[in-house]
């Protein structure tokens, strides 16, 4: 999605360094159990998951996906009653 929004701000030349773990979450940790914690403290490098596939169509279709399903759930009244 960095590619997409700021592309000046991705190093291609350091894509093939960028992963790091699949998962913030402790193995065995359920699903319905959210645990923030730093990403200092998940990866050395700030990446979660495998940055050296990534492309800036990737992230735009990433971001369209997001935007229509908060626009979705931002037009459900249920939500707002």
């Amino acid at each position: 999605m960095v590619m997409t929004l700021m592309p000046e701000a991705v190093r291609p030349a350091r894509l093939a360094e960028q992963h790091g773990p699949h998962s913030t979450r402790v193995e065995g940790q359920p699903a319905a159990l959210a645990r923030r914690r730093s990403f200092k403290e998940l990866s050395a490098n700030g990446v979660i998951g495998d940055a050296r596939s990534a492309t800036a169509a990737k992230g735009e279709a990433l971001l369209d996906a997001a935007a229509e399903r908060i626009a979705r759930d931002l037009a459900n009244p249920k939500l707002w009653s």
